[in-house]
């Protein structure tokens, strides 16, 4: 992403973004809904895999995720419940300032927390080695006859 902001120039008004802007609204439509409804495509923020566990990343710069952008990128966590993890961080990503984040783990949202950029950045590294954490649990704890779901995940 800063890579792409970092291309427009201001001398000469040319910008990558603008002139290299793939046409994703073009397939936006009614994709065959009863009655006929306009929807629209979301993205993903920010998105890392390591070993087969997932962190989606999305950044706003207030408490206001729409609800069919939440609904897809929940959706996608709920797929892979042990492996998929989605963090809002709420602050502004172009000048490195975030004030709370929350996580969506095991179908369930974590409370809000207050945060710095940095505290952010390492909550959002250290999201393997959690997931990870908490899968072994819940394997154990199945193997034993217990509910490991009954915990929720770390904050």
């Amino acid at each position: 992403m800063a890579a792409i902001r970092q291309k427009c120039c201001h001398e000469t008004g040319f910008c990558f973004m603008d002139e290299n802007h793939p046409r994703l609204e073009d397939f936006d439509g009614h994709h065959g809904t009863i009655p006929a409804r306009k929807i629209q495509g979301t993205d993903i923020d920010y998105c890392t895999e390591v070993d087969g566990y997932v962190l989606f990343r999305e950044f706003k710069a207030h408490y206001d995720m729409k609800w069919g952008q939440e609904k897809t990128l929940t959706t996608i966590c709920d797929n892979a419940p042990l492996k998929h993890v989605l963090m809002v961080i709420i602050g502004d990503s172009a000048k490195g300032h975030a004030e709370a984040y929350r996580q969506y783990f095991l179908r369930k949202w974590t409370p809000w927390v207050s945060c710095t950029w940095h505290e952010a950045i390492a909550k959002s590294q250290a999201f393997m080695i959690e997931a990870k954490a908490r899968e072994r649990e819940i394997v154990l704890a199945k193997r034993a006859g217990m509910n490991a779901l009954a915990r929720p995940f770390a904050a």
